[in-house]
C-alpha cells in the first residue's frame, strides 16, 4: 500500500485498501471479472451444484456492492478489477471506496 487512497490518514487508507481487496474477491467468485488464468478453486473438487450456489451468491453480493457505491460504481469496478488508472477520477474511487467500507461495516 503506497498511502495513495489516503496520504494523511494511515487508518482510512488502509480501510479503502482492504475494502476494494474484499470487493475484488466478490467478482472473482462470482465470474463477472476478466480473468487470464484459471483460479485453484475452480478446478478444486466440488459439485456441480456447490460451485452454482457459490456463483450466485456471489453475484447477488456483488450486485448489493455495486448498488451501495451508487453513481461512481464504474470508476471502482475500472480501477480494481479492469487495472486501469483513476487518473483526474481519484476522488470519485475514494468516494466508491468509502461507500463499500460503510456497505461491508468495515
Amino acid at each position: 500500500m503506497r498511502n495513495l487512497l489516503d496520504p494523511k490518514n494511515r487508518d482510512i487508507n488502509s480501510r479503502r485498501f482492504w475494502a476494494g481487496e474484499r470487493f475484488e474477491k466478490i467478482a472473482h467468485r462470482s465470474g463477472m471479472n476478466q480473468r487470464v488464468t484459471t483460479w485453484l478453486a475452480e478446478v478444486s473438487i466440488g459439485s456441480n451444484e456447490d460451485f452454482l450456489n457459490d456463483t450466485i451468491d456471489s453475484q447477488s453480493e456483488l450486485h448489493e456492492a455495486l448498488k451501495s457505491m451508487k453513481n461512481v460504481w464504474s470508476v471502482v469496478w475500472n480501477v480494481i478489477l479492469l487495472n486501469k488508472s483513476a487518473g483526474k477520477q481519484i476522488d470519485k474511487l475514494r468516494e466508491g471506496l468509502d461507500y463499500l467500507i460503510e456497505h461491508f461495516d468495515m
